[in-house]
């Protein structure tokens, strides 16, 4: 039981944040470097951005769910992810663009964390396959 609490923890920890948005690569640091001087320079880039990594942002808010579904790995959330890939990016776009709201930012956080639980609800009283 220790043994995979400290798993968790060292999980967690490894884990480095750029901007909000989880770094799991080396790939997405990079993509996170080269797109930050565009957010602050052109006004429309933080729409811009959103759109590009929408899908892969939910999954910060949705990792608890999927590890309490038995999906603990970056790696499968990721399938899943890509499974379902429309309603990730609906959600990812809409959960960054309410965060690039400049004074509302830190309400929109918790209201984003609140739409991913009620959605994950839904998907559980749906009964929703998430490999499909």
């Amino acid at each position: 039981m220790q043994a995979q609490a400290a798993k968790r923890e060292a999980e967690r920890k490894s884990r480095r944040t750029l901007q909000g948005f989880v770094i799991h690569s080396a790939s997405s640091a990079a993509m996170s470097a080269m797109s930050s001087p565009l957010a602050s320079v052109v006004p429309f880039a933080p729409v811009l951005l959103s759109f590009t990594s929408g899908d892969k942002a939910t999954i910060p808010f949705m990792s608890n769910y999927l590890r309490m579904r038995g999906i603990k790995s970056y790696d499968q959330q990721m399938a899943v992810a890509d499974s379902h890939k429309l309603a990730y990016r609906q959600f990812g776009i809409a959960a960054a663009l309410l965060s690039a709201v400049p004074v509302a930012s830190w309400a929109f956080a918790f209201s984003n964390t609140v739409g991913a639980a009620l959605w994950a609800a839904d998907l559980e009283k749906r009964k929703v396959d998430l490999f499909q």
